[in-house]
């Protein structure tokens, strides 16, 4: 410029700098808008993946508290177990002194029974020798009274058969001592079996009160 005028020269030179400045920020602009674009672009995808990560989350903690749950309950199932077999433990232990008691208690009443079987056998063969005396016996009161007999009816007299009445058949004047010594066997003899039976009854009673326990 010179005496005030303008130099069309350095108003070019301006405008093309004052132009490629333009440029370069639009250019800058262009740019920042690309790069807006993107970042937002980039934004969306985050956020997307972040509404994803959410909701895995969200799955995770559900299962994190499912799987809690089942292994609450499988920890009270598994203490339950435990209980029943300490149970069954206890229930066993108490069945096997059980069966041991009772292995026991059956030697003992086999072997009872054996000594009562043997005790019985020779009540049996005794009750069986008394029975024979007595039947020996009771022939030789019934010969004796045979061969008296004959006299005695001639005397009015009759023989008893039955103990109970050989006081009055010994108080006869035709009596002698024979028959006081068959009338001594036959009450004695009757007493023993009489006792001997009674016994052995006892015995059975006792035998059948005591199979009940």
């Amino acid at each position: 410029m010179s005496n005030g005028t303008i130099d069309p020269d350095s108003l070019t030179g301006k405008l093309i700098e004052m132009q490629e400045l333009m440029d370069s920020q639009c250019n800058e602009l262009i740019s920042c808008r690309a790069r807006v674009h993107e970042l937002t672009n980039r934004n969306k995808e985050l956020e997307e993946r972040a509404c994803l990560l959410q909701r895995d989350l969200s799955y995770s903690h559900e299962q994190m508290s499912k799987y809690q749950r089942d292994l609450k309950e499988s920890q009270a199932q598994k203490e339950d177990q435990e209980e029943r077999i300490s149970t069954l433990e206890k229930r066993y232990l108490n069945i096997q002194k059980e069966t041991s008691h009772l292995t026991e208690f059956n030697s003992r009443l086999e072997n009872e029974l054996a000594n009562k079987e043997t005790q019985l056998m020779h009540a049996e063969e005794k009750c069986q020798t008394l029975q024979d005396k007595y039947d020996l016996l009771e022939q030789k009161f019934q010969s004796q009274q045979s061969e008296l007999d004959p006299t005695n009816k001639q005397n009015g007299i009759s023989f008893p058969n039955d103990s109970s009445s050989l006081q009055t058949f010994s108080n006869s004047p035709n009596n002698d001592d024979k028959l006081h010594q068959l009338q001594s066997e036959f009450d004695d003899l009757k007493m023993e079996l009489t006792r001997v039976c009674q016994k052995e009854i006892l015995r059975i009673n006792d035998d059948r009160e005591f199979s009940f326990f």
